[in-house]
């Protein structure tokens, strides 16, 4: 649920035409001959009307939904950049009924690594004070390098740096797209995105850097 005061345009209609567009997308992976692994950076996928217009996407189209090519859209393509996607992980979740405002570095990264993945990411630990740290999450972080977002991350995730070094990086690499799925050169905190990371093993060594969700896939 996006604050409806911050994201006007995301209402039913676009609701359900985003997740239309991941079920056709994952449809194609199931019935055609394709390797599945490509779903992470497929150059295509499927618009209507109002996602071509959400996603910036060149042309004219219907309210009925067509196979398009992405060569128009770099930055966009594969199942980390669907709009659905991107709506559902940008809360934590705790509180379905809250409107939402902002992305969430943390749960984009979870999902990740947690549902593509496979891996296990145990709970926080039971006595740490989550209010205390969500009453810092209110706190404007000074503008400080690398950038004012990543760093209140890394500050407000200290306590559990074990597991956010692998999580958080990965959610960092959406962090072009707003809480609808549509692209932003800019957070919320008007500095400009930094999508950059790397990808950890089970061991904690580097397998592989990115720049951005596509570049993740």
């Amino acid at each position: 649920n996006p604050s409806a005061e911050l994201y006007p345009s995301f209402d039913a209609e676009l609701r359900q035409s985003l997740k239309q567009e991941t079920a056709l997308f994952l449809k194609a992976f199931l019935l055609e001959d394709r390797d599945w692994r490509d779903m992470f950076d497929a150059d295509f996928t499927y618009v209507n009307d109002r996602v071509a217009k959400h996603y910036g996407l060149p042309g004219a189209f219907t309210k009925d939904f067509t196979r398009v090519s992405l060569a128009a859209l770099p930055q966009r393509g594969g199942i980390l950049t669907h709009g659905a996607v991107l709506a559902a992980t940008s809360s934590p979740q705790n509180n379905p009924t809250a409107e939402i405002r902002e992305t969430s570095v943390i749960a984009r990264g979870r999902f990740v690594l947690q549902r593509l993945l496979c891996a296990d990411v145990p709970p926080p630990p039971a006595d740490l004070d989550i209010g205390a740290i969500q009453a810092e999450l209110q706190k404007d972080i000074p503008n400080t390098e690398p950038r004012k977002v990543r760093e209140g991350v890394r500050q407000l995730t200290m306590p559990c740096a074990g597991c956010h070094t692998f999580f958080d990086p990965i959610g960092f690499s959406m962090e072009h797209f707003d809480v609808t799925g549509a692209w932003r050169d800019d957070d919320s905190l008007q500095t400009a995105v930094d999508s950059t990371g790397v990808l950890l093993d089970q061991a904690g060594a580097q397998v592989g850097s990115f720049d951005g969700a596509r570049s993740l896939g």
